[in-house]
Parts: structure tokens; C-alpha cells; sequence
């Protein structure tokens, strides 16, 4: 609870502000000795589990495994389970790897001038919400990513993230991203999961579609995932509202411009997981689709 609340000693406990009210008195008490906590304006406690569930806005399992990871053990799997946490580690560095790729190309290369010149003038998008969001860039390549990826993560690595698939032709792999403006996706601990790709208007492949999610992979569920939660997550604790947009640029132009409690679906309708998330942060949930 130290790591996200300051805390200040009150005899053989703690005490703090609340996060989950609007607290200017410190009414949360920390209990070493009883491994708790409660707040006595709210009636918010428990354990440590339930701290992580509430403060982050994630189920049991999830908590369990974040907090594992900070005492570094490893959770007990099922057989049905899936990837080991080496496999979705391994996931987890290839696809920030490929963030940093794509970000870095959109900043320097001459290749990303297009790029460039489309989220300025058209998306009207600054410098700082580019690096917040860590927008990038996969210049009209077909191997460019492959190329850059010899030595540190293998083809099998890169179509596991989802980042390259096979030819139709069958003589191989191909980028998957290719001539796109590319939003990374992050779970709410902000580590990318997927992405989203925008064709740039002038592009010339005639039947390439104008946005482009990752397929689904070990980490990355569409209907679970809400585009820029993992920044917006404390915003709409402190407004208790969620504004759930469309897409990718009405949910950073949101952003831009101050409106930080705001996310974006990724493409799909609101599902049942989506407003399971949005109900462990906010009272209320505002959509603003488009027309």
C-alpha cells in the first residue's frame, strides 16, 4: 500500500488519504500486524489482494499475479492455463521491443516524414501526446521489422506477437503492419499487449483496410482491453466517471486536450469485460460513439 499511498506511522499501524473517496483527513489505517487495511469514512479494507483489485481495476487472478511478480514467485498453473510466465515474459519483450522500433521510426526516419506530416496536420496530434501515447510508425516494408529483429527475437517470437504472418504465396513471412501509424495497446500496467494500425490516406495498396488490430494472442483479449486505460485509470477514479470513445485519436485527442478520463474501445462494441473494468473504477460511464 506504501507504494502508491504515503504513509505516515500512527503507533503500530499506519494512517493515509483514501484514494477510493475524496479524503483531505487521513482516514485509511494500514495494519502490519493483521495484514489489512480499511478506511473509516468510506468502509473501504481488506488484504492485500483486494487492495490491488481495487486500486488497479483488475479480477483476483490478476492481482495474483502482480503481486507474485513483485515477490517473484511463480503462480501454481493448470494445465489450461496457457503460456508459462517465461512464455508471456518472453511475449511481453518482444511486442516492447517492437513498440520502441515503431516509436523510434516515426520520430527520426525519413521514411515516417508521411507519417509525421499525417498526425500533425490531419490528426492535429502534438509532440508530447505522441510520446505519451508512444505512437509509431512501420515505414512500406515488407521485412523491415524482421530485419531489425535478427539477433535479438526470432521469427516464431515476432508471429507469436502477432507482428508478422505468412505470405500468400507460402515463400515465407511478411510485416503485418506495414505503411501504418501504429498505436501501441497496454494492459494496466502499462505494458504493450498488441496494436493498433492506421493506413496512412495515401497509401498504395487498394485493398488494405483503414484500421488493423493485432490478432488475439496469450496476453491480448479484444473484448477485455479499453484503449489508454492504463493512463486514464486515475483521472477517472478522481472524477468517477469513464468517457468511452471510438477509436484510437478521439480517445489521445481527448487527452490533448485535458480531458484525461477517457479511453477507447478497440474497434468492437462495449462488452460485458469492458464494463466489468469500467465498474471497479467509476460510478458513471459516458459514451461518446460517433454519429
Amino acid at each position: 500500500i506504501g507504494s502508491t499511498v504515503s504513509l505516515i506511522p500512527n503507533g503500530r499501524d499506519f494512517r493515509g488519504l483514501c484514494p477510493f473517496h475524496d479524503d483531505h483527513n487521513p482516514s485509511l489505517h494500514v495494519y502490519p500486524e493483521r495484514q489489512s487495511y480499511r478506511c473509516w469514512v468510506c468502509d473501504e479494507g481488506g488484504d492485500c489482494f483486494s487492495w490491488v483489485m481495487r486500486t488497479e481495476g483488475v479480477e483476483f487472478r490478476e492481482a495474483l499475479e502482480q503481486l507474485a511478480d513483485r515477490a517473484n514467485l511463480e503462480v501454481p498453473r493448470r494445465r489450461s492455463d496457457g503460456p508459462s510466465r517465461a512464455g508471456k515474459n518472453r511475449l511481453y519483450d518482444t511486442l516492447a521491443w517492437a513498440r520502441d522500433q515503431f516509436h523510434q521510426c516515426l520520430l527520426d526516419a525519413p521514411e515516417a516524414a508521411r507519417a509525421r506530416d499525417y498526425l500533425r496536420e490531419q490528426r492535429r496530434l502534438t509532440a508530447e501526446m505522441v510520446e505519451t501515447f508512444q505512437v509509431g510508425f512501420h515505414p512500406p516494408d515488407w521485412d523491415w521489422l524482421q530485419r531489425r529483429a535478427r539477433g535479438h527475437f526470432s521469427n516464431a517470437d515476432l508471429q507469436e506477437a502477432g507482428l508478422v504472418r505468412p505470405r500468400q504465396d507460402g515463400s515465407g513471412l511478411r510485416d503485418d503492419f506495414v505503411d501504418r501509424v501504429l498505436f501501441p495497446i497496454q494492459d494496466l500496467r502499462g505494458r504493450p499487449v498488441a496494436f493498433g494500425g492506421r493506413i496512412l490516406p495515401d497509401h498504395p495498396y487498394p485493398d488494405a483496410p483503414k484500421y488493423l488490430n493485432s490478432s488475439e494472442n496469450a496476453v491480448f483479449s479484444k473484448k477485455s482491453l479499453l484503449y489508454g486505460l492504463d493512463l486514464a485509470r486515475e483521472a477517472i477514479r478522481r472524477e468517477r466517471t469513464a468517457v468511452v470513445v471510438e477509436g484510437y485519436t478521439d480517445c489521445v485527442s481527448a487527452h490533448q486536450y485535458g480531458v484525461r478520463h477517457v479511453v477507447g474501445t478497440l474497434g468492437t462494441a462495449l462488452t460485458d469485460e469492458h464494463v466489468g473494468a469500467l465498474k471497479r473504477l467509476a460510478e458513471r460511464v459516458v459514451l461518446v460513439y460517433d454519429g
